[in-house]
């Protein structure tokens, strides 16, 4: 790996011309490069530093214009630009040296993110568009770029103003740095996986907890609502079942604690009556309302026996209605109940 001087590490340190990028882009793969991608890093910084050196001779050059420039007579400003020539090469190498050393980190970057795995859906989505946009921009800059060195010493007096081309070339220098900074947030994205599945594991074992303390049926379910795959998802409905055979075979023998109803609408907003029976149900049953797992659901209704329940869903005229059962308040799994009456569904 090639020695960076203590000299050129200061030098990159305070570096803070309008050419300047995060530290954090050079940095942030360090702790998984090898030596080799390590060495890929600290050449293009190098190529990075020449082309501030060609951009500090520019700017001297600039100073030599800088009157002329803002003359208001047109044959001291066609001198200016005469003048400039050399300035206008500096800035284009300036603009070489900057995309040698962009290119090699941005091509660097993809490679790791080509191969990157994102544990959350919504983190690879975003870590996408990063990628997506960096590219964009990327190639703007080096589009700028293309068309600037192809011109030759001879027409670079007349074929451009300096102040256009000082204008261009900056804006593929940001692009490129804007370009490597979205793929360093792509990256950021993907090392936070692992503490932020840390961090969700651990909500979710929490969770957890307080649904074995709580032991009931909505107290599993509402632990399923929140991690649907979670670390116990399975054993949530496992105990789910558990629960309702409970509650069922109690019921074998009497039944007045199993209430069947007809539900009409699950919503995650919130509605009013008035909203229900202009627009959902316009008959004259009382809407009841109840909120369990992040929805607020509404039904109508009240019978003893599946068959009355059916019947009524059938007349209410929700063609989406269908009958819920309930042993003591809490909502079952309704083929259990059939199976307690002994009835088929149809």
């Amino acid at each position: 790996m090639k020695t960076i001087s203590l000299i050129f590490i200061l030098f990159i340190a305070i570096y803070s011309s309008a050419f300047s990028q995060d530290t954090d882009v050079y940095t942030i793969l360090d702790d998984v490069l090898s030596e080799d991608e390590k060495t890929i890093v600290s050449d293009a910084i190098e190529n990075i530093s020449k082309g501030d050196t060609y951009l500090a001779k520019a700017e001297t050059e600039d100073e030599a214009t800088a009157k002329l420039f803002t003359s208001s007579k047109k044959k001291k400003q066609k001198k200016a630009e005469k003048k400039s020539v050399e300035a206008k090469k500096y800035r284009i190498k300036a603009a070489t040296f900057y995309d040698k050393g962009n290119q090699a980190i941005f091509d660097l970057y993809m490679e790791k993110l080509n191969s990157a795995e994102y544990e959350f859906t919504e983190d690879n989505t975003q870590a996408q568009t990063y990628v997506d946009d960096g590219n964009t921009l990327f190639a703007e800059g080096q589009r700028t770029l293309v068309t600037y060195k192809a011109y030759t010493d001879d027409n670079l007096e007349s074929s451009v103003k300096y102040s256009t081309l000082k204008s261009d070339l900056k804006t593929m220098k940001t692009n490129e740095d804007d370009a490597l900074q979205m793929l360093a947030d792509a990256i950021t994205l993907w090392k936070s996986q692992t503490a932020k599945k840390q961090k969700q594991d651990l909500a979710d074992e929490q969770a957890w907890k307080g649904a074995l303390t709580l032991n009931t049926i909505p107290a599993y379910k509402n632990y399923l609502a929140s991690y649907p795959t979670g670390l116990h998802a399975q054993e949530a409905a496992d105990k789910i079942e558990t629960l309702e055979e409970t509650f069922l075979t109690a019921q074998q023998t009497t039944s007045k604690n199993l209430v069947y109803k007809v539900q009409i609408l699950a919503d995650k907003k919130k509605w009013t009556t008035t909203e229900i029976k202009s627009k959902i149900y316009f008959g004259t049953e009382t809407v009841v309302e109840r909120y369990a797992d992040s929805y607020y659901k509404y039904s109508i209704g009240e019978f003893t026996n599946y068959t009355a329940a059916k019947a009524f869903k059938n007349k209410c005229g929700v063609k989406s209605a269908f009958v819920v059962c309930f042993v003591d308040g809490t909502q079952v799994d309704i083929t259990k109940a059939l199976d307690v009456e002994g009835v088929k569904p149809k």
